[in-house]
């Protein structure tokens, strides 16, 4: 059945203000409108429309639009509608009618424009409303005062934001009108300076006041009659960044004409984002409910933000042992006759050697106090890699290398609370090995770069409304490592290497806007680690190797918090012991043969306990 351009914008409106009139005529097009809109997603702006995503051209914003409907009679339920108004002016007039049918999550919003609603005669409508959604954001808005007796109205959420024109709306929890069986409707403020002529069925007022807000403003003021809010549940939360502090009052609620507070309850938690909460004194009087705020206090949630912000100094140190394994020092063994013989990786003077490393690994790592990040890595380095002296000599490597890292995590905090993100890197710089005949070498690294980090969770709360928060961001990073150690052939086929290592990272600082509108300034993260070890390497035929190893691991304090308003959040640190132990298998490069091959599997338990595997590849030209 085609449908006219103007029968359209109809079909929206109607569904979007809940009424069908499935046996309206039209002046110019006598065709019937379907009853069943149900599923429909509509969009009105100031030169089209979009119904189920087709354009229909239509110069909505140069003209007014007046629809009549009455005397007509339809049943069936008006479902999971989505219908968005941008521009244009619309009124909607209705002469009596009736209807039976269930109006269901359908969802409406006003951003710009005028729409009004005007009820002439009685309207007969009877069934049920139910988890529907109306949000203002904008325009005017203006409608009549409707009693529908015979409607059930549960769980409707009425939601303003911005700064829209309501002084001639009536709020209602029914959605559509006044209900005798209301329960579970709210009301939710999103701005202050909202005036509406008033308000009626809803159980929850919910008043999410705007960083805006300031001493002595009033969030939504009601002009026409009184105001029975008994026994009713008033919140209150404001969003970060505001300059509201202690002794500072601001009036939720008020009615010249009277207002009704009997069993009103109130909750004495007034939360600024998900960082503060005031303990607030909360006082209804006839004409209002004012609010005035008490001292502060930091919410323990906020470690898990901290959580996500040290995840990358994390993985910028298993970069640095990436590394290590990619040019690992048993290649370089000047003790190694054979390995002379055979032209190993680096080892002939002014040779270079390419090489790629590539990792994996879950890990478990605790962060104090019960709290603790499990970790998906993975991650990659390139580097070229040059012996700088002959083969008699003190073998001298400088490898010029790029790193690549990334982490995806879910942090738990003792209480429950759950965060997820991810974390990347990309860092370059150079490694410096020097070697002695007698199997003494010292070892250094520097690289510098990129982190990047996410975090998300939806576990926060905000006074008592539960929360979702989050942040992304990018800051500098380095990293280092200073390594000495000495290997000892025990015989030809068996080759100890002893190790001690110190590394360090280092992640700039974020000054970054969470979610919920606080600026959060995050610390920034150093990461020590010394680590002491034992490998032993087993030669199991001219080119291939086995290797075992043991190592203590201990890891200094990395922590991290951020500093809100000059508050500061609960840290996040990782600090305490590992012991590690890998296995691994070796194809050495010959002449015959410059490639070369490294898989290793390692084992750690402790602070950080988990698995990891990585596979390297080495060619000499």
């Amino acid at each position: 059945m085609k449908i006219s351009t103007k029968k359209l914008l109809l079909a929206s409106l109607m569904a979007g203000s809940l009424i069908n009139y499935p046996n309206v005529t039209f002046a110019e097009d006598e065709e019937e409108l379907n009853n069943k809109l149900a599923y429909n997603t509509i969009e009105i702006g100031e030169d089209e429309v979009k119904f189920n995503g087709v354009k229909r051209n239509v110069d909505v914003g140069k003209g007014e639009y007046t629809f009549t409907a009455g005397g007509s009679s339809g049943n069936g339920n008006i479902a999971w509608n989505r219908i968005t108004i941008n521009g244009g002016i619309f009124n909607l007039i209705v002469n009596g009618g009736s209807y039976t049918g269930s109006l269901i999550g359908n969802e409406f919003i006003l951003n710009g424009g005028r729409l009004s609603l005007t009820v002439n005669d009685e309207l007969s409508f009877s069934g049920n409303v139910r988890d529907n959604i109306l949000r203002i954001n904008g325009g005017d808005f203006a409608n009549s005062y409707l009693v529908l007796p015979s409607v059930t109205a549960t769980n409707n959420t009425v939601e303003i934001s911005g700064s829209p024109n309501l002084s001639a709306v009536y709020l209602y929890g029914g959605i559509l009108g006044d209900v005798e069986n209301a329960s579970g409707n709210t009301l939710n403020v999103n701005a202050v300076g909202i005036t509406a002529r008033n308000i009626y069925d809803f159980d929850t007022l919910n008043f999410n006041l705007p960083s805006e807000t300031k001493n002595g403003d009033t969030a939504l003021t009601l002009t026409e009659g009184s105001t029975d809010i008994s026994n009713r549940t008033i919140n209150a939360v404001v969003n970060g960044g505001t300059n509201l502090t202690t002794g500072d009052k601001i009036n939720l609620l008020a009615n010249g004409n009277g207002l009704n507070t009997s069993g009103v309850k109130m909750n004495s938690r007034f939360a600024e984002g998900v960082t503060l909460t005031y303990d607030t004194e909360l006082t209804p009087t006839s004409n209002g409910i004012e609010l005035t705020l008490g001292a502060p206090r930091v919410e323990e949630q906020t470690r898990a933000l901290n959580q996500g912000a040290i995840v990358a100094s994390g993985e910028i140190s298993n970069g640095t042992n990436r590394i290590m394994d990619s040019l690992r020092v048993e290649d370089f063994d000047p003790t190694d006759e054979e390995s002379k013989e055979n032209s190993n990786l680096t080892m002939i003077s002014n040779s270079w050697g390419i090489f790629a490393n590539m990792n994996g690994g879950n890990l478990k790592t605790k962060t104090g106090n019960g709290s603790y990040i499990e970790s998906k890595s993975r991650g990659m380095n390139l580097g070229i890699a040059r012996g700088l002296a002959e083969p008699n000599s003190k073998p001298f490597v400088i490898a010029p290398v790029f790193d690549y890292g990334k982490t995806t995590y879910d942090s738990y905090l003792e209480d429950g609370t759950h965060g997820h993100g991810s974390s990347k890197y990309f860092l370059g710089g150079l490694l410096i090995r020097k070697m002695n005949k007698n199997g003494f070498y010292l070892e250094g690294s520097f690289r510098g770069g990129k982190a990047d980090t996410n975090f998300m969770s939806y576990d926060f709360f905000r006074g008592s409304q539960r929360s979702s928060v989050g942040f992304d961001d990018s800051t500098l990073a380095f990293a280092g490592h200073i390594r000495v150690g000495k290997l000892k052939r025990l015989n030809k086929n068996n080759l100890m290497h002893i190790y001690g290592i110190y590394s360090h990272s280092h992640v700039n600082g974020m000054n970054t806007k969470i979610s919920t509108g606080e600026n959060y300034e995050f610390d920034s993260v150093d990461n020590g680690t010394f680590k002491l070890g034992y490998r032993m390497t087993t030669r199991t035929s001219p080119i291939s190797n086995i290797y075992t190893g043991l190592a203590f691991q201990y890891q200094f304090n990395g922590s991290t918090a951020a500093t809100y308003r000059g508050y500061t959040t609960p840290k996040a640190a990782i600090k305490g012991s590992t012991g590690i132990l890998e296995l691994g298998w070796q194809i050495k490069p010959r002449k015959s043969h410059p490639w070369a091959l490294d898989i290793n599997l390692t084992g750690q338990i402790g602070l950080q306990k988990g698995l990891s595997a990585t596979a390297g590849v080495k060619k000499s030209f």
